[in-house]
Order: structure tokens, then sequence, then C-alpha cells
């Protein structure tokens, strides 16, 4: 979810629909921010995947890191 500063509104940035249905998340369990590289790391720890996914921080693109 992104947050605007200013107003406090919501957007949904990535979650197992949106922006599109690669890789969706199961059950995100962590979050870590990497600003150096403009994503979040996400640990999605559902029984099938149990990966770490980089989230985009512009687009809400959802690559998986490590699996």
């Amino acid at each position: 979810m992104a947050v605007d500063l200013t107003s406090g509104a919501r957007t949904i940035l990535s979650d197992a629909t949106t922006p599109d249905a690669a890789n969706p998340f199961s059950l995100p369990i962590g979050i870590v921010l990497d600003a150096a590289n403009g994503r979040a790391l996400v640990i999605d720890g559902s029984f099938g995947l149990n990966a770490v996914m980089a989230v985009e921080l512009t687009s809400g693109d959802r690559v998986i890191v490590s699996k």
C-alpha cells in the first residue's frame, strides 16, 4: 500500500492481482524497505512459495528474488 503523506490517501501498490497476477502474494509475513534500489523486499511464507519477493515501489511489479 502506498500512502500519500500529505493527504493520507491510500492506494494499493501491489497485491495478488495488482498490478497483475504474476508472482502473487499468498501469505506475506515480513517486509523491509530497500530505498537505495526503489523496492520493498517481502517474505511470502505461503506453503507453496516460501520466497523473498522484490516489489518495485513505482509500479508494484513483483519479482521472486530467492526461493
